[in-house]
């Protein structure tokens, strides 16, 4: 018997008032259990592909997870799978002498400015819009 016997369909919420549904639960790429830092690419790609089948959609991932591998092997298990609906949370680094600076975001922000880039190409979104410090990826 599956853990999952019984459930038709992950709950998604409202994302304040971005207008994303995330699902409740989500896949957390950080170093702690260490398979998207550390873990075999098969691997990663199921354990990725079993989290979307069951419905989640809400990845969370960091430059700072495993010195940038976290996103990179995110990016290159979403980019062969193309998962339509798939919202990806990252952070960028702001040095403490920065932080009144934060509500200058986007291209004018120097921090962001030069991290966004480098999350591209770890990423290759099919499609990617910015929503608060999150990052919507989408087929369309």
């Amino acid at each position: 018997m599956s853990a999952f016997d019984g459930v038709t369909t992950m709950q998604l919420r409202a994302f304040g008032r971005t207008g994303m549904q995330l699902s409740v639960l989500g896949f957390g790429c950080g170093a702690v259990g260490g398979l998207m830092v550390r873990g075999e690419a098969a691997d990663q790609e199921r354990a990725i592909a079993r989290a979307i089948d069951v419905g989640v959609n809400y990845f969370d991932t960091a430059v700072l997870y495993g010195n940038g591998e976290s996103e990179t092997n995110l990016g290159r298990v979403l980019h062969k799978l193309k998962p339509a609906g798939v919202v990806v949370a990252t952070k960028v680094r702001v040095p403490t002498g920065e932080f009144g600076r934060i509500a200058e975001a986007g291209e004018k922000f120097q921090p962001i400015r030069l991290s966004v880039p480098l999350m591209l190409v770890k990423i290759s979104p099919i499609s990617l819009r910015m929503e608060s410090s999150f990052w919507k990826f989408s087929n369309t």
